[in-house]
């Protein structure tokens, strides 16, 4: 062993020098990899500006046809395929301002249908972008469990 040694530092250099030598050394490259490990655990995902979205519910009720902008079957589509979450978030909130009012008359019950997805599709997005208190409002306005209607209280749930 000691000749090996000797081959490889040279002939002032003894193998029991060789390990109290090398220990900061491994302490040092153990310290760097757990930081660089530690740091790498603790990126976050990519920042909600910058994610992309998906609609869960649209695809399902987006035209198969191509359809003009400033239609609702063509809006629909257009704000189904944002590419990020503060444009679709735009696209569906500038869709429900042209489409929901309760003035507007719809050609089918469809397009009712593509309304009621929206809100959904802007809920879902607010609440994914942390805006939780616009995708409250929205939730309360749809009221998917009838909670607010007439006649809905705890007492009817409970059977009181």
């Amino acid at each position: 062993m000691a000749a090996v040694a000797s081959l490889v530092a040279g002939p002032e250099c003894r193998t029991d020098m060789l390990l109290p030598a090398k220990i900061p050394a491994v302490l040092l490259s153990c310290l760097v990899a757990s930081a660089l490990l530690a740091n790498a655990a603790s990126v976050a995902p990519a920042a909600p500006r910058r994610r992309q979205y998906a609609p869960i519910f649209a695809p399902k009720y987006k035209p198969s046809e191509k359809y003009a902008l400033k239609t609702l079957k063509g809006d629909f589509s257009w704000a189904a395929e944002s590419p990020t979450l503060p444009v679709a978030a735009y696209r569906w909130r500038t869709f429900l301002a042209r489409y929901a009012g309760p003035d507007r008359e719809l050609e089918d019950g469809f397009d009712a249908l593509r309304i009621n997805v929206a809100k959904y599709e802007l809920m879902r997005v607010y609440y994914l972008l942390g805006k939780a208190k616009e995708g409250d409002q929205l939730l309360e306005q749809l009221d998917p469990l009838k909670l607010r209607s007439e006649g809905a209280s705890m007492g009817a749930v409970r059977g009181a």
